[in-house]
């Protein structure tokens, strides 16, 4: 009994120094890869990256320092194919948090952007405006910034139900992982 009193106490001095360090990361790694295994269901991998301070640089050709500033912690690049004309490019990254991840989502929306709530999760807001070649998304569900792109020969309905739907699969998964 005694020698278990130690190790045990030095956790709990170590979960009061650093709590983020111990519990979190497990928990983030956890739910981005709950995000993509909800995504990768009924789509073809194409490419994934981790997307880390360090590495967003490589990820995206300027324009990374936004992300950097506006806190972000961890996520993941990922491209999928849903069928022969589409091609799905999602950008799913941890924010510090909700606050900030709601900031970037209403700093990256276009000027010509539609607004509006997820149809299944009302309290989730997206926005949307058609891209050169397809849609681009951008959204924030509790401490993720989201972004989506579809690219494609896609009406503009058929890019914001893909959207909608795409969207909805990531926060269910986030809500699980919560």
């Amino acid at each position: 009994m005694k020698e278990n009193v130690l190790p045990t106490l030095i956790f709990l001095c170590l979960l009061l120094l650093f709590p983020e360090k111990i519990l979190s990361t497990e928990s983030i790694e956890m739910q981005l890869n709950s995000i993509r295994t909800a995504l990768v269901a009924g789509a073809t991998e194409m490419s994934f990256n981790h997307v880390t301070q360090k590495n967003l640089y490589d990820l995206i050709d300027g324009g990374a320092e936004v992300y950097i500033r506006a806190g972000l912690i961890k996520g993941f690049h990922q491209k999928l194919k849903k069928d022969s004309a589409l091609v799905l490019e999602i950008m799913v990254m941890q924010m510090k948090n909700s606050r900030k991840a709601d900031k970037l989502q209403k700093n990256q929306k276009g000027s010509n952007a539609d607004c509006g709530s997820l149809t299944q999760v009302p309290d989730v807001f997206f926005c949307h405006e058609e891209a050169s070649g397809g849609v681009f998304s951008v959204s924030s569900f509790d401490n993720y910034y989201v972004e989506l792109t579809i690219w494609g020969k896609t009406s503009k309905k058929t890019g914001a139900a893909l959207t909608e739907k795409t969207l909805s699969k990531i926060y269910h998964a986030i809500s699980k992982g919560s």
